[in-house]
């Protein structure tokens, strides 16, 4: 994989997040899921660190979960927007080497947001269990 500059990466989340409001976030996590279709092969085992950065993207929008730190949404969203990105550092056209790129900025960003992707997942988990068992009283 391509090594990433740190201090570029850095840059482009301040600048991200002085520029971000929720309802940006929610356009974001809205564009993401045609994305997730198109992970296959090699990269299929990202596609749930997407689904989890998009529903904890969504949910922070829609004031769901506010749990997390702001630099760890806009880290997640500025990840989802790069995957988006059809022409960022390796053209997504390239075959092969297209997605490499794409890969090491989610995994870069999964790992160092891990412990808030893990607190999101448990919360969510225990969101569902207790929207199951509304339904069921009905």
């Amino acid at each position: 994989m391509p090594k990433m500059d740190p201090a570029a990466i850095a840059r482009a989340l301040r600048e991200a997040m002085g520029k971000m409001r929720p309802k940006d976030l929610l356009r974001v996590a809205q564009k993401v899921p045609a994305l997730r279709r198109l992970i296959r092969g090699p990269l299929a085992d990202l596609a749930d660190d997407v689904t989890t950065l998009t529903a904890m993207v969504k949910d922070y929008a829609d004031g769901s979960y506010r749990e997390v730190p702001q630099k760890s949404i806009f880290a997640a969203a500025a990840a989802l927007l790069y995957i988006l990105n059809p022409l960022d550092l390796i053209p997504d056209l390239v075959p092969a080497l297209g997605l490499v790129d794409d890969a090491a900025v989610l995994t870069m960003v999964v790992k160092a947001i891990q412990s808030d992707v893990h607190a999101y997942r448990s919360w969510a988990k225990k969101a569902t269990r207790r929207l199951r068992q509304l339904v069921a009283r009905i």
